[in-house]
């Protein structure tokens, strides 16, 4: 505590007042940063643009504020024991994972905007931890030191055409394992 205390310019009585640990200090970051993250599906966004403009936006939102926030991620991520990840109050209940409250939001923001012969093809949920895994790809690639030079921003557009490619793909079969 008194180094973080230290390197946040206050002194570890001073911290003590706001945070009982390190590991409060870690959960109240990453609740904001989880905040944040849901805030971005709080956007205005333009009418009359098509759905994948649409998810081009929100992906360049996201995106944007990921590497905003890249040093917080990182140390996020590299903590071995990260089982508790993005925790999350949710009124009374236990904590929740963020990136759960994420996929979440995610699945209902395609139940708003997917064209409705993409949600009969796919559900919602399904549609959104699809889209989270193609970004969580990128993302974790990204995080890595030799990547960090280049742009998650600058990803968009191939998570974008991948996903679109799968699930936006109403001609695409799924091969069983052993035909392949």
């Amino acid at each position: 505590m008194e180094a973080i205390a230290r390197e946040a310019d206050y002194t570890a009585p001073a911290l003590y007042t706001y945070f009982k640990s390190k590991d409060e200090i870690f959960a109240s970051l990453v609740e904001a940063l989880t905040e944040e993250f849901l805030g971005v599906f709080e956007e205005p966004t333009l009418s009359g643009i098509t759905f994948v403009q649409r998810l081009e936006l929100l992906l360049g939102l996201l995106f944007g504020l990921a590497e905003r926030r890249r040093e917080a991620f990182v140390v996020f991520f590299s903590l071995t024991t990260n089982q508790d990840l993005l925790p999350r109050k949710r009124g009374d209940q236990p904590r929740v994972p963020g990136y759960l409250l994420l996929l979440e939001r995610t699945a209902a923001w395609f139940e708003q905007f997917a064209p409705k012969p993409m949600l009969a093809r796919h559900p919602a949920s399904e549609l959104a931890q699809f889209l989270f895994g193609v970004c969580n790809a990128f993302f974790m690639g990204w995080l890595s030191p030799e990547n960090e030079a280049t742009p998650l921003a600058k990803r968009s557009k191939l998570v974008l055409k991948l996903f679109l490619s799968g699930a936006g793909n109403p001609s695409a079969t799924v091969v069983p394992v052993g035909d392949r």
